[in-house]
């Protein structure tokens, strides 16, 4: 059952860019983006790319053999469009 009149907060103890300026803060200034072919993953890199485009050094996708062709394809020319660097790396075991 739910309650349409529920007041919805947001849960998370910190924004991205809160998140972004801790870690800054930290001392690190180059951050890259692990890409899984979802959507969720390809947010977060075009957040990088709009919001901090000197400290976005790229993305990384771990082709564990279980993605489609066509999820492989879909990540290399998505990176190409928005100009990523693509850093692509294979599991060492097979996952089929």
């Amino acid at each position: 059952m739910t309650n349409s009149n529920q007041n919805l907060t947001w849960l998370e103890p910190q924004t991205p860019d809160e998140i972004i300026k801790d870690v800054l803060d930290l001392g690190f200034n180059k951050f890259y983006v692990l890409l899984s072919g979802g959507r969720d993953s390809f947010s977060v890199a075009h957040y990088m790319t709009e919001n901090y485009p000197n400290q976005f050094a790229g993305a990384v996708f771990t082709n564990t053999g279980i993605a489609s062709q066509m999820t492989r394809q879909f990540v290399i020319n998505y990176c190409k469009e928005l100009n990523i660097k693509l850093e692509m790396t294979y599991a060492r075991k097979s996952y089929y």
